[in-house]
């Protein structure tokens, strides 16, 4: 019954959540491989995501779509696609977590400049306005 379940919200996911998802998984698992935590798998990361999304701008922009599609579900009371959409975002964090040993200020820094990041390249932002200065990848 699990499976038809997952099998059934997984099939009525968002296009980008479920897209995005592996992609950036991957991005992350293979620049973090071999480096030995800290500030540099941090660093190596958040490259590997900024050559993605722009090698790649629609794995960025399905990602965003899925986050706004789970919101306009969660009105209508469909929470079952949020649940998938939230658990893949956990293990991206978790990749993120385990792989640089950052603590939860840390780690919730990294992800907030990305989503700097994103909005200021779903926006079309020039590139390097609107770092936010404490981390300097924030701003293309």
């Amino acid at each position: 019954m699990e499976h038809a379940l997952k099998a059934a919200v997984e099939a009525a996911a968002p296009s980008g959540a479920r897209y995005a998802r592996p992609t950036t998984l991957e991005a992350f698992e293979k620049a973090a491989d071999g480096v030995e935590g800290g500030e540099q798998a941090r660093q190596v990361m958040a490259d590997a995501y900024a050559r993605l999304i722009s090698t790649r701008p629609e794995t960025l922009l399905t990602q965003m779509q899925g986050y706004a599609a789970v919101a306009a579900r969660e009105v209508r009371g469909d929470d079952l696609i949020g649940e998938v959409v939230r658990a893949d975002w956990m293990s991206i964090r978790e990749t993120v977590r385990l792989s640089s040993g950052a603590d939860a200020d840390k780690t919730a820094s990294f992800f907030a400049c990305g989503m700097l990041g994103n909005t200021l390249t779903a926006i079309g932002h020039p590139l390097g306005a609107g770092r936010c200065g404490r981390c300097g990848r924030c701003g293309r």
